[in-house]
């Protein structure tokens, strides 16, 4: 019995044996998992702030602009952009614009070397010069103090400037645009700047 019993633990011990070899020989696999953090960063707004008149000019726009729409003929339409007209004068200290705050959407350089410039702010409200006639030329002459505070500038700048809107035999402001509809909705005024000076 004890033969038995000592060849039957012999067999145990091999078996035992073999079990740890064969788990020491096999090889051990690792697994690492890699997590990835992606940090999104917002982009930074910067709001200056506008004078007063320039918020009440604006004020009195975007109420016009019901009311323009309201409107069943051009009679009516025509009507109601001239007495919009007359409010945003209403609100125009002598029609300066006084350290107004906007964004540059065009700056560049005619054929004779003078600046044009268009500057927008509010919702699609435009001033912008223009060659014309001595009294209603607005280009910025090439070698004037404005002039080269311009060549620091580009489209897309924020700033802060000052112009006079010319007047028509009409109104204190001038219509560049070449339709009422777009008039109505998104004006471009002609300006003569006599300031700017960019912002941040």
């Amino acid at each position: 019995m004890s033969n038995v019993s000592g060849r039957s633990n012999s067999g145990d011990a091999s078996q035992v044996a073999v079990s740890i070899t064969l788990e020491e020989a096999m090889p051990t696999t690792t697994t690492t998992t890699t997590t990835t953090t992606t940090t999104t960063v917002a982009p930074t707004t910067t709001t200056v702030p506008q004078p007063d008149e320039q918020i009440q000019f604006l004020e009195v726009f975007e109420a016009s602009k019901e009311k323009i729409g309201a409107a069943s003929n051009t009679l009516q339409r025509a009507d109601a952009l001239r007495r919009r007209d007359d409010e945003l004068c209403a609100v125009l200290s002598n029609g300066v614009a006084e350290d107004w705050v906007g964004t540059v959407e065009i700056v560049g350089a005619t054929r004779d070397g003078d600046a044009y410039l268009e500057i927008e702010f509010g919702s699609r409200v435009q001033l912008q010069t223009r060659f014309g006639e001595p009294s209603r030329d607005t280009l910025i002459k090439a070698g004037t103090t404005l002039y080269e505070s311009l060549l620091e500038i580009e489209a897309g700048d924020t700033v802060r400037f000052t112009g006079k809107l010319l007047g028509s035999d009409e109104s204190c402001l001038t219509r560049e645009n070449l339709t009422i509809t777009f008039y109505a909705v998104w004006p471009e005024f002609l300006t003569r700047f006599s300031k700017i000076e960019k912002l941040g």
